[in-house]
């Protein structure tokens, strides 16, 4: 499996329209092991939400060893569960 050194930076702005009322943004997310770390952070000023997501690869060998499995995956699995994270309202 690739495995090499990557930084992806997302960010959203959300502009919501007048009378919406948020009543729960995502939590968090910070995960951080040896190959890597997964960020995202979700903020509202008035109507309007931030959301940034960060992914940060720090392996500079070209494939993964099978030891690194466990901590690729979790990395991976913090992204999703943060994708399926919702903004109710």
């Amino acid at each position: 499996m690739l495995c090499g050194a990557y930084d992806k930076l997302e960010t959203t702005s959300l502009t919501l329209p007048e009378g919406v009322t948020v009543t729960r943004l995502p939590e968090p997310v910070d995960v951080e092991n040896k190959l890597g770390r997964y960020t995202a952070t979700y903020a509202q000023d008035g109507r309007t939400i931030d959301v940034e997501r960060r992914l940060v690869l720090e392996s500079t060998g070209g494939l993964c060893a099978p030891e690194d499995y466990a901590a690729l995956r979790e990395l991976g699995q913090a992204v999703g569960r943060d994708l399926r994270a919702q903004i109710l309202y």
